[in-house]
């Protein structure tokens, strides 16, 4: 249940960004949508935080359209304890090992 609230926490952030940016041109829901690629009836969903109608992608990609940069970060829970670690690819684990499959 938490991812859930956490994906329409980033959607609803991702929206009303991407309005804050619409709302400052001072462009018709109209000519606004047109500039977009969209519908003005998606658009006013957009607007209204109807954000149940959009991916996650969909958002992205709208906030390109604006002019926007998408960046997302993800971290533990302050205050909690890590259980393992992950490491980008091709970095050696801190044990100092070869990268890759842990042996049997």
């Amino acid at each position: 249940m938490a991812t859930e609230s956490n994906l329409v926490s980033l959607k609803r952030t991702l929206a009303a960004r991407i309005g804050a940016r619409v709302r400052a041109r001072g462009l018709t829901q109209s000519a606004a949508a047109q500039e977009l690629g969209l519908s003005q009836p998606r658009l006013n969903a957009l607007l209204k935080d109807r954000v149940e109608l959009f991916s996650l992608d969909a958002l992205v990609e709208i906030a390109g359209r604006v002019q926007l940069t998408v960046r997302l970060s993800a971290t533990r829970p302050y205050g909690t304890e890590s259980a393992g670690s992950v490491e980008p690819p091709g970095s050696s684990p801190p044990d100092g090992s070869p990268p890759g499959p842990n042996p049997p």
